[in-house]
């Protein structure tokens, strides 16, 4: 009988797609640079590499936050767009009668 160790989902892959608006690819760059630059020559290699993959990962989530904030924000606009649309169709077909 053999028993499987329960595995983690594991670290989470980044989106480097991200890289292609040179705005944001540009902002990542300089956030793990200031992230980088707590490191100094006392650090392992080894030390200093797990340190830029937990800044890589950092900046990507931040990222990734700020991109889902910005998408719902649109979302939210198309709804109301659609709704707006809808109350200019019902009144141009009499539904409503606007005062002013």
């Amino acid at each position: 009988m053999s028993v499987n160790p329960l595995r983690g989902p594991g670290i989470a892959k980044v989106n480097t797609k991200i890289l292609d608006d040179p705005v944001v690819a540009l902002q990542i760059g300089t956030a793990i640079e200031e992230m980088m630059s707590q490191t100094d020559d006392s650090w392992s290699p080894h030390a200093r590499l797990e340190f830029h993959k937990v800044a890589i990962h950092s900046v990507s989530l931040k990222v990734s936050e700020m991109r889902k904030v910005v998408n719902e924000e649109i979302r939210e606009t198309g709804e109301e767009l659609i709704q707006i649309k809808g109350l200019r169709t019902r009144d141009k077909h009499g539904g409503i009668e606007h005062k002013g």
